[in-house]
């Protein structure tokens, strides 16, 4: 709470008049249940709690601000006309008969109270005092995901657009784009966690209309098949460094490489069983003596074992390894076999793995 006692003003490091006491709260917007009303603290517990001490933004303290946020102990001075120009949330808001001001002030300016961290509330400020070719070209997540999750519950669209189209450039919803991304591995917010913290983000909000909402589906299904991409020992190490992953994404985790594993053993299948009578040319026969190598080469390399089903033709070394030896029409054939199965798992990405949409 913000302290109301007058004595308590003087603990205040940055020379506050009057005590704060918040004339508008926002709830956080992972409080689904009603929450039981506070008990009264008895007189020996506020005597023994420290006051709460309070400190301006360094970049967000703007003399000429006309309002004051809260967020945790930092505070915020920023232009309601801002806020008003971004927001639906905040348009409306201003735009109600507002009470009268009295000791709720702060330097001349009402106080609201947001149930967000600061770290969060200084990213979408800053992006909205900042425009967007101006942002820093090195894409840290905490970012994305402040501006994602901000935008869309304070109704700031072209925030959550832009976190949107840059979630895309990591994660691409086009096959093609995915592919180039991905060879040499894309390192496009440069953390280990990376996939794991995209996926929780994704599935937890909402798009502001269904092709936002089938964008934020697509981005959750390609976060989840880069999270097959690692073994179990890996994902392990990601839960040591401390991202918290439960039962359900664990079960999701296995069961999605496991029918990775199946797609790509479908796509094996058809290309190493070229020689299946009525299956491509018969023309490339004096290959038949190498085949029983060339199997056995794949089993010893855990060929089947693999789950990069999305792997295109080109990346795919086995695959490679098999159309070098055929004659121009055979591998031209074989090609274009192979490439329409892996864009058939891509298609069918989020059924393949399971990955539920927010509920």
């Amino acid at each position: 709470m913000i302290p109301q006692a007058a004595s308590d003003t003087a603990r205040l490091p940055i020379g506050i008049p009057t005590p704060l006491k918040p004339t508008t709260t926002f709830p956080n917007a992972d409080d689904e249940q009603e929450q039981p009303p506070h008990k009264r603290r008895r007189a020996a517990d506020n005597e023994d709690a420290p006051p709460k001490e309070y400190t301006r933004h360094q970049d967000l303290w703007l003399e000429d601000g006309t309002i004051v946020i809260v967020a945790e102990s930092t505070l915020f001075r920023v232009h309601k006309s801002v806020l008003r120009r971004h927001s639906d949330f905040f348009f409306d808001m201003f735009a109600m008969p507002q009470p009268e001001f009295t000791e709720e002030m702060v330097d001349g300016c009402p106080v609201v109270q947001f149930h967000d961290t600061a770290a969060d509330v200084a990213h979408i400020l800053s992006a909205l005092y900042t425009r967007v070719h101006e942002a820093p070209s090195v894409e840290r997540f905490d970012y994305i995901s402040a501006i994602l999750r901000l935008g869309g519950k304070y109704q700031i669209r072209a925030l959550e657009r832009e976190a949107l189209r840059r979630l895309q450039e990591a994660y691409p919803t086009r096959l093609e784009d995915f592919q180039r991304a991905s060879h040499p591995p894309r390192t496009y917010f440069r953390a280990r966690s990376e996939p794991f913290q995209v996926l929780k983000l994704v599935q937890t909000v909402r798009g502001d209309d269904a092709e936002a909402q089938k964008k934020l589906d697509r981005i959750a299904a390609v976060a989840m098949y880069e999270c097959c991409q690692l073994d179990p020992e890996e994902v392990a190490s990601v839960e040591k460094d401390g991202l918290q992953l439960d039962s359900q994404f664990h079960r999701q985790y296995a069961a999605g490489r496991w029918r990775l594993q199946e797609q790509k053993a479908l796509i094996a299948n058809k290309f190493l069983g070229w020689r299946v009578p009525g299956s491509f040319t018969t023309c490339c026969s004096g290959w038949d003596n190498e085949w029983a190598k060339h199997l056995q080469g794949a089993v010893e390399a855990n060929y089947f074992l693999s789950v990069d089903a999305l792997t295109c033709s080109a990346n795919d070394p086995l695959f490679r390894s098999t159309v070098e030896r055929l004659c121009f029409t055979c591998s031209t054939q074989l090609t274009s076999e192979y490439d329409s199965q892996v864009r058939e798992v891509w298609i069918r990405l989020s059924e393949v793995l399971r990955v539920p949409s927010p509920t």
